[in-house]
C-alpha cells in the first residue's frame, strides 16, 4: 500500500491500540540491550548510570544501589547483589546522583532513600547493611521522614 493512502485511510481504535502495544513491546525488548533506544533525556536514560570497575564499564540501575561508602579517593557502591569499588570520591559521586533519590547521611555515606528499612539512633538500616547518620545530616533526613510519617489523627 502506498504510504500516502495508508496515512489517509481511517484506522480503527482497536487496530491503533494493537499497534501501540506492538511498538511498546519492541521498545521494551530493545531498551535493555546494548545499543538500545534509551536516548539522552528520555525516561529510560534516567533510570541508570555507568561505573568503571575492574577495567570494565558496568550499568547500574539507580533503584538497585542501596548505599555508597566513601574511602578517600575511592567509593564502594553496594547494590542488591554485588559490591563495586570505583575510583571516584564521594563528593563527585554525590554531585552526579539524583538528589530526590539519594541522601548524604554522613561524611562517608550516601544512602538510597527508597531502600531505607529503618533508622535507629545514629544507624540507618538498608537490607542487611548499615550506614551512619551524622549529627549534621540528621535534621534534614528526619524532616524527610516526618513528611511521610503515618500519624494518628484526633
Amino acid at each position: 500500500m502506498p504510504a500516502l493512502s495508508f496515512l489517509n485511510s481511517p484506522l480503527s481504535y482497536n487496530h491503533f491500540v494493537d499497534q501501540l502495544k506492538t511498538a511498546e513491546t519492541y521498545l521494551s525488548e530493545h531498551d535493555n540491550a546494548p545499543g538500545g533506544y534509551a536516548f539522552e533525556g528520555s525516561p529510560e536514560a534516567d533510570r541508570y548510570f555507568y561505573i568503571k570497575s575492574d577495567s570494565k564499564y558496568i550499568k547500574l540501575c539507580y533503584n538497585d544501589v542501596l548505599m555508597i561508602e566513601g574511602m578517600r579517593d575511592f567509593s564502594k557502591i553496594f547494590t542488591t547483589d554485588k559490591t563495586y569499588t570505583v575510583l571516584v570520591n564521594l563528593k563527585n559521586l554525590e554531585a552526579q546522583l539524583p538528589k530526590d533519590l539519594y541522601y548524604r547521611s554522613h561524611r562517608s555515606y550516601i544512602v538510597n532513600l527508597n531502600r531505607i528499612s529503618s533508622i535507629e539512633g545514629e544507624t540507618i538500616h538498608i537490607d542487611q547493611l548499615t550506614a551512619q547518620l551524622g549529627l549534621g545530616y540528621r535534621d534534614k533526613l528526619i524532616s524527610f521522614i516526618t513528611n511521610k510519617l503515618v500519624t494518628r489523627t484526633a
